[in-house]
Order: structure tokens, then C-alpha cells, then sequence
């Protein structure tokens, strides 16, 4: 207390003392900034990414190389995936169908059973089924020619505007177009050389652009606070130093 009373003291009786007490209180607030940087790019690395991908084939060989890739420990889930839309009236769902496999490793579900069933995003299903849509909502739909009634589920493991389907070994067969996961970002890049060398054409490159830049960002941020901080310290201690009042 009584230091506290004498620190007091001399912020009123030199101004020194009260730019040290300034840049002490930026220093430590900068370090709480660059503390705040540094766990949100942590958080980044550990979250998973996606590639879509065009592959050159669609023979036994695609189905090999995603079965490598998994195989090998670097990827949480590969499937061959087929694109298609549903409508209901005046609104049009783009559907991504995966085998189940991919969709019990990498969303966490469980698509069994004859049922026509879709699992959606937050945004997709606000979008298609309607802002106070019960999950699951009972739709009649169209595909193609086709009438057909189906369940829609709300899925809060996919990204806000996915929508997926279960599909089977004869609808996927014939795709070139596969999808893989893996457990964490990788901001080196290796992952997308790998699947490169594989043969595979990333996509989805816009997607992954953006998350290399918002790790980039975090990164200079997280440099530029430490910085500051570093450079608001050395100010405090020189004020500190140099004050008239003792």
C-alpha cells in the first residue's frame, strides 16, 4: 500500500512517471493483444481442412490413391463425391453426396438406412427449409424429373453451407471429383503438394487462399504486438529512469 501511495505521488509530481505508468499499461496491454493473436492462430492450425479436388482419372486408381491417403495416417477421411441439386418450389439446394464412411469420419454422421435423408449447414438449412424449419423437416422435392419426399436434417458439424447425401458405390462410381480431410490446417502447404504429386487438382483453392491469409494475419499480428509491447517497455523504463522525483 504504501508503495502504491508513493508510485501515486510521483505520477503527480513528474510527468516522467506518469508517461512510464502510460507506456507500462500499453506494453501490458499489447502483450494481452499478442496473447489473444497467438491463440487464435493455435486454434486455426487445429482446425480441419478441406480439399475438393479433380482427379485425372475416375477408374481403380482414384479409388487407390484416396484409400492411400487415408491409409497413411495423413488423412481423416477420402471419398469420391457427386454433385446435384433439389428444388421445392422456387428454392434450389446444391447437394454434395459422399460415401458414409467419409460422413460418419469427418461429420460425425451416421447416414444408414433406405430413407432419403440430407444433412445440411446452418445457412443451408435456414435457406432451403425456412428460418423456423424443425430439424428433421419432411420436404417434397424434385430431382431431375423425379418427385420425391425427403428428410432434411440440420447438421451443426458442417460447414454453414454444405448440404450432403449419403451415396452408394454406383452412384460415386463414375465421378472424378473426390473430396479429402485432413485433421489440422497445415500452413506449409505440404498437404496440398502431396495430394499435387498424387495428381490431383485442388479445387476448392479459393477457399484455402483465404484461410492461408487469415493465418498470415494473425501471424503479423501476433509479430507486431510483441513489438510494440518490446518498444512501450523500453519507453516505460526510460521515463522511468530519467525522472526528476525520487
Amino acid at each position: 500500500m504504501n508503495a502504491l501511495r508513493r508510485l501515486w505521488r510521483l505520477r503527480r509530481e513528474d510527468g516522467r512517471v506518469k508517461l512510464a505508468l502510460l507506456f507500462l499499461l500499453a506494453a501490458l496491454a499489447l502483450l494481452g493483444y499478442a496473447a489473444s493473436g497467438a491463440l487464435e492462430y493455435a486454434a486455426l492450425l487445429e482446425q480441419p481442412v478441406e480439399y475438393v479436388l479433380a482427379a485425372a482419372e475416375s477408374g481403380a486408381a482414384l479409388d487407390a490413391a484416396l484409400r492411400r491417403l487415408v491409409e497413411s495416417g495423413g488423412a481423416v477421411g477420402a471419398s469420391r463425391q457427386r454433385e446435384y441439386s433439389v428444388s421445392a418450389g422456387e428454392k434450389t439446394l446444391a447437394v454434395t453426396e459422399l460415401d458414409g464412411a467419409y460422413l460418419a469420419a469427418c461429420y460425425g454422421i451416421e447416414a444408414n438406412g433406405e430413407v432419403k435423408r440430407f444433412w445440411l449447414g446452418s445457412a443451408a438449412f435456414s435457406s432451403f427449409c425456412g428460418s423456423k424449419a424443425e430439424s428433421p423437416a419432411q420436404i417434397a422435392f424434385e430431382i431431375g424429373d423425379k418427385s420425391e419426399t425427403g428428410a432434411f436434417y440440420a447438421a451443426g458439424s458442417l460447414p454453414e453451407g454444405l448440404a450432403v447425401a449419403r451415396g452408394t458405390t454406383k452412384t460415386l462410381s463414375g465421378s472424378a471429383s473426390a473430396r479429402v480431410m485432413f485433421a489440422k490446417t497445415d500452413p506449409s502447404g505440404a498437404d496440398a503438394v502431396l495430394l499435387q504429386s498424387m495428381g490431383f487438382s485442388v479445387v476448392n483453392r479459393e477457399e484455402l487462399v483465404r484461410r492461408s491469409y487469415e493465418a498470415e494475419l494473425l501471424l503479423t499480428r501476433l509479430g507486431f504486438s510483441l513489438l510494440s509491447a518490446a518498444f512501450a517497455g523500453m519507453l516505460a523504463r526510460l521515463y522511468w529512469k530519467t525522472r526528476t522525483v525520487r
